[in-house]
């Protein structure tokens, strides 16, 4: 196997014992790089936030544990790089053992805990390093190809990349696309800021893990609220990004496998090609909304007589929506309303044929009634709660033994 790059941390808290972590890894990999690292104070939540993916608020345990102060960064080379199956905290995963053993070493000479970061494989390194550094893991090769700095620490003074908004869309699809499988469904010749600074609109993206993009975008009020859509600072605009995540049916799986597998770069940014970006763009004007409207018929149109689709006939509404629907046909797709109800489906006549029935998307009765009954289960309680939109009028707590507690709340009430 060729040589592999990856990266330990050393928390503040674990550095009184840096000197025998960084000995052992002399002994066991190739030192590249070693930063000093400085997060701004009032960032260092959302840093750690950011960089491990789960809500941590200001002063967490994880930040307590292993300190907010600067922390060591050492970039290695992985000379002979092994990969087995450990126990990861997201369970059983093929990972780089060389490291992964290392880490379980260094976390033990620091006293145990999380005082310790590695990567565990390539993807991860890609995330952590373009985050910390701002640096793509290909460009880090390019500038490192030859060097070696074991004893010189360089100094930063640094948060998170994209931490304090990004300064423009080449920063934020640079650092995107080291993070995450991502595709920008529609309109990306004009993902620019001359064209949002013009216009109202919005950034539509497929991506495989959408908690994950979350989190790299960096609105986090938005994540805090479960929100549909999120607003990122780029260059001090706040453009609005609706972020779709794969296997929700948006669109039937098969053909969101086929938009993946289609993709093309234009610039720095990742989008299905040309027809299929047509035959989505179809999808979202005819069956994710009630009417065709004027803005999606023209723009239909207009990319159709640029692919040269409908040569030898005009092109119309009928004549645009037979284009997906042949091709489904063809292909053998059907029709799934999205998982999500907040997203409208429109069950035209003409797709009856190809209609599958989504069985997790709720109907429209149950939907009303979620709103008014809610069922919970926190540790060993069970919490029923009828009329949840209005104050408290009852409250009744049941104790099984040795078993669950049953509450049981018409209104709102925190027990």
């Amino acid at each position: 196997m060729e040589q592999e790059i990856h990266l330990f941390i050393i928390w503040e808290n674990g550095r009184v014992h840096e000197k025998a972590v960084l000995d052992d890894i002399k002994l066991n990999f190739e030192i590249m790089k070693v930063y000093g690292i400085t997060w701004s104070p009032y960032q260092v939540a959302n840093n750690f936030t950011r960089f491990y993916g789960e809500k941590l608020p200001k002063n967490s345990h994880k930040a307590q544990h292993c300190g907010s102060g600067e922390f060591l960064l050492i970039i290695v080379r992985d000379n002979n790089p092994r990969y087995e199956k450990r126990d990861t905290s997201k369970g059983i995963k093929l990972v780089n053992s060389n490291m992964f053993d290392a880490k379980a070493r260094y976390r033990e000479i620091t006293g145990g805990g999380h005082r310790i970061h590695s990567t565990n494989d390539i993807k991860e390194l890609r995330h952590d390093l373009v985050l910390l550094l701002g640096i793509s893991l290909a460009d880090f090769e390019k500038e490192h190809a030859s060097q070696n700095d074991t004893n010189d620490v360089v100094l930063l003074k640094k948060d998170l990349s994209g931490t304090n908004g990004w300064v423009n869309f080449d920063e934020l699809f640079y650092v995107l696309n080291e993070c995450c499988e991502y595709l920008v469904l529609r309109n990306v010749e004009n993902v620019n800021l001359e064209y949002f600074s013009k216009n109202k609109g919005d950034v539509d993206l497929l991506v495989k893990d959408r908690e994950e993009t979350l989190y790299v975008l960096g609105d986090l009020e938005s994540i805090d609220k479960n929100a549909g859509h999120m607003h990122v600072d780029v260059s001090k605009q706040l453009i609005l990004f609706e972020v779709y995540e794969t296997r929700q049916n948006l669109f039937p799986e098969e053909f969101e496998r086929e938009l993946f597998e289609s993709k093309k770069m234009m610039g720095s940014i990742y989008h299905p090609n040309e027809m299929l970006t047509f035959l989505g763009l179809v999808y979202h004007a005819f069956i994710l909304n009630r009417n065709l409207s004027k803005k999606h018929k023209y723009r239909l149109i207009t990319f159709a007589e640029r692919l040269k689709i409908f040569s030898d006939k005009s092109i119309d509404e009928s004549t645009l929506f037979q284009s997906l629907i042949d091709y489904f046909v063809i292909k053998g797709y059907g029709f799934i309303p999205p998982n999500d109800n907040t997203i409208y489906f429109n069950k035209r006549k003409e797709i009856l044929g190809s209609f599958q029935r989504n069985p997790k998307r709720k109907s429209l009765l149950s939907l009303k009634l979620s709103k008014v009954i809610k069922y919970s289960q926190n540790r060993r309680r069970i919490i029923f709660t009828v009329l949840s939109p209005f104050r408290n009028i009852f409250s009744m707590k049941i104790n099984l033994p040795r078993m669950y507690s049953i509450v049981i709340l018409v209104g709102t009430k925190n027990l």
